[in-house]
């Protein structure tokens, strides 16, 4: 691939990776593991929601810190999702990421909801699961 315009080579780009948490699930598991793999040659920040980080990661990481909710009702669900548009905007602005990595759905809305909203970074959004879920 080629370098970007203002980049000398591949090497200088920077990657936002985005996932929930950095503790159980395969697609944590294997964000973490990207991270590892990128940053030899890349500057790689995390951006966690929800904490909880028991899984090896590399990078620079950002946790909004926010309290795991799965059985929250719609108004607080609408709230948390506020938040985390607004949380993963202002380490956009300061992380500057050339492409922005994204786990599992969560995280994949926040991030496409502000490429929506004009931020510039690349997007490559990730959504795993079992195939039986694919192929009913």
């Amino acid at each position: 691939a080629s370098a970007r315009p203002g980049k000398e080579r591949d090497s200088d780009l920077k990657i936002l990776i985005v996932v929930s948490t950095l503790s159980f699930g395969g697609a944590e598991r294997a964000a973490a593991n990207v991270s590892q793999i990128l940053a030899s040659r890349h500057e790689v920040t995390m951006l966690t929601f929800h904490g909880h980080v028991t899984y090896p990661y590399t990078g620079h990481l950002f946790d909004l810190a926010m309290p795991y909710e799965p059985n929250a009702g719609f108004a607080r669900k609408v709230r948390k999702l506020y938040l985390k548009y607004t949380g993963y905007r202002q380490v956009v602005r300061q992380v500057q990421p050339d492409i922005v990595l994204s786990f599992t759905e969560g995280p994949n809305i926040v991030a496409l909801l502000n490429k929506q909203a004009g931020l510039q970074s690349r997007v490559v959004t990730n959504t795993q699961g079992p195939p039986s879920q694919h192929y009913k």
